[in-house]
C-alpha cells in the first residue's frame, strides 16, 4: 500500500478524533506531522484505542533527527476496531423499507489472502445524518444519526468487475446548529481480521465525506472494481 493511498485511509478512519490528538508512528518510531512527499510500498496500518496510527514498513529504517523519538502508545489489548458480530440465522430476511433495494447480486469470487471487503462509516458529528446504505442495489445498513462507528463486511454484496456502494444522508430536523463542518466519512476497503479481531485495511477502494448544514436528503456514489 503506497503512502498516498495511506493517507486517504487515515483521513477516513481517524476523523473521529479531535485535531491534533492522533499520533503516527512508523516503525515504532513517531513521526506525526514529519514526513512529506515520502512513499511506502507493502506497509501495514493498525490504530489502538485512543486512534494512535501504528504503520509497519518491512525493510524501511526511520530516524528523526534532533531530539529522541518518544516510544509509541503499547497497542491495546482489546482492539478498537472489531468486525461485526454476524447475527443469528432466520428463517426469512427482514423486508427493507424503501427506498432501500433488495435485489440479488451475482456469485462472489473470494479474495486472495482472506480479504475481505469492508464498509466503514465515521461519524465526528453526530445527530446531524441518517444513512442509508446499498451495495450494488442490495441494503446493507441503516445507520442512526447518533451512532459515532459503523463496521461491516460487504463481502457477499459485490461480484467481480465493477462494484458501487450508494449512501443516502437523511438530515435529521433537530440537528444540532454549527457551522459548516466535516460529519461523516465513509470508507470501502479490503482488510483482514487478526486472530484477536483486530481489523487491517490494506487497501482501500473509496471514500467519501458528508459536511454539515445541507436540510435537504442527499446521495453519493463509491465506485470501484475487483
Amino acid at each position: 500500500m503506497s503512502i498516498r493511498l495511506l493517507a486517504a485511509a487515515l483521513g477516513s478512519l481517524l476523523f473521529a478524533m479531535p485535531v491534533g490528538a492522533v499520533e503516527v508512528f512508523v516503525n515504532g518510531v513517531k513521526v506525526t506531522g514529519g514526513i512529506r512527499s515520502t512513499g511506502f510500498e507493502n506497509v501495514n496500518v493498525r490504530f489502538d484505542e485512543n486512534g494512535n496510527v501504528f504503520i509497519d514498513a518491512p525493510g524501511y529504517k526511520i530516524q528523526v533527527a534532533g531530539t529522541p523519538a518518544a516510544p509509541p502508545p503499547t497497542p491495546p489489548a482489546n482492539p478498537a476496531i472489531r468486525p461485526p458480530v454476524a447475527p443469528p440465522p432466520v428463517a426469512a430476511p427482514p423486508v427493507a423499507p424503501p427506498p432501500v433495494s433488495t435485489g440479488r447480486t451475482g456469485p462472489q469470487t473470494p479474495l486472495p489472502g482472506g480479504q475481505r471487503t469492508w464498509l466503514v462509516v465515521n461519524t465526528s458529528m453526530t445527530g446531524h445524518f441518517k444513512l442509508i446504505v446499498q451495495a450494488n442495489g442490495v441494503a446493507v445498513a441503516e445507520i442512526p444519526a447518533s451512532s459515532p462507528q459503523y463496521i461491516t463486511d460487504i463481502s457477499d454484496k459485490l461480484r467481480p468487475g465493477q462494484n458501487q456502494v450508494q449512501i443516502t444522508y437523511l438530515p435529521s430536523p433537530n440537528a444540532p446548529q454549527v457551522p459548516p463542518a466535516e460529519a461523516v466519512s465513509v470508507m470501502i476497503g479490503q482488510g483482514t481480521t487478526g486472530t484477536d479481531g483486530t481489523l487491517t485495511i490494506g487497501k482501500v477502494l473509496g471514500t467519501h465525506k458528508k459536511e454539515t448544514g445541507n436540510p435537504s436528503a442527499d446521495a453519493a456514489t463509491i465506485q470501484f472494481k475487483l
